[in-house]
């Protein structure tokens, strides 16, 4: 609309010498372009992309990657972020699991006097 307003020529100068009927028609030409204008915004403001693109949680911390593992839309993200797909991610951390729990098991039926540094091998 600025643009409009810098290509087309002010009649400031000739209003003064117009009698009343011009000068109501003129402001129900301004009322005209004002009402065109609020529709241009307004269609300006209600269109929507093809595809609607949805937000990207955004942080440092690895709790993201559990956010896009969520959304099959953030597969990609995943991916990029950890190098496995989720599906990958869901059979690793399966077996990390079970190797953990194994791991606790043998440490445990082995001797209870165990080093530090095992013993904390073992709890996480």
């Amino acid at each position: 609309m600025a643009v409009r307003d810098l290509f087309t020529p002010s009649n400031d100068e000739d209003e003064d010498s117009e009698d009343e009927g011009d000068a109501e028609g003129d402001l129900l030409a301004k009322e005209a372009q004002l009402r065109l204008d609020l529709a241009i915004l307004e269609a300006i403001k209600s269109t929507r992309y093809l595809q609607g693109r949805t937000p990207v949680p955004k942080s440092g911390n690895l709790h993201l990657a559990w956010e896009y593992a969520a959304n099959p839309e953030d597969h990609g993200r995943f991916q990029g972020m950890l190098r496995v797909s989720p599906c990958e991610r869901v059979v690793l951390q399966t077996k990390l699991f079970s190797w953990i729990e194994d791991r606790g098991r043998s440490a445990r039926s082995t001797s209870t006097s165990g080093s530090i540094g095992s013993s904390r091998a073992c709890t996480v």
